[in-house]
């Protein structure tokens, strides 16, 4: 009986380290990961859409959950946009003579930015960091 009680304890420290702060620690840390990654595809022209981004977690009965996103009035009709200009090589207005590379084309400019960057962003983080993050999180 004393090996049960034991592996029940063993049991009950896990589970409160997985409905615990370890778990809005968790959550937090993919956010920041996904907006990371969605940041470095994020369009550029004046940099306000990059920096309107924003994430947060709360908690809604036993569950910590997160929102990511952009605060930018325009943030979700250029994260919608079809991206039918990507690789057609067609240049960006320039700025102040400065040139804005391709629509659409990371490879050919520093600011083009892709359609659809925080859903890449998230999807990423899933593909790439989510388990490293799990671990790390719950010291597994």
């Amino acid at each position: 009986m004393r090996r049960n009680a034991d592996a029940f304890k063993k049991a009950r420290k896990i589970l409160d380290k997985i409905t615990g702060e370890n778990t809005q620690a968790t959550v937090t840390a993919m956010l920041i990961q996904s907006m990371l990654r969605s940041a470095a595809i994020t369009p550029v022209a004046t940099s306000n859409l990059v920096n309107s981004q924003y994430y947060r977690t709360f908690k809604n009965g036993t569950k910590w959950l997160g929102q990511a996103g952009y605060t930018a009035e325009y943030a979700a009709r250029v994260h919608e946009a079809a991206g039918s200009l990507k690789g057609l090589g067609i240049k960006r207005p320039t700025r102040g003579g400065e040139d804005l590379g391709d629509y659409w084309d990371g490879a050919n400019g520093p600011n083009s930015g892709e359609p659809k960057f925080l859903e890449k962003g998230i999807n990423e983080m899933i593909d790439n960091d989510f388990e490293n993050i799990v671990k790390k999180e719950y010291k597994i």
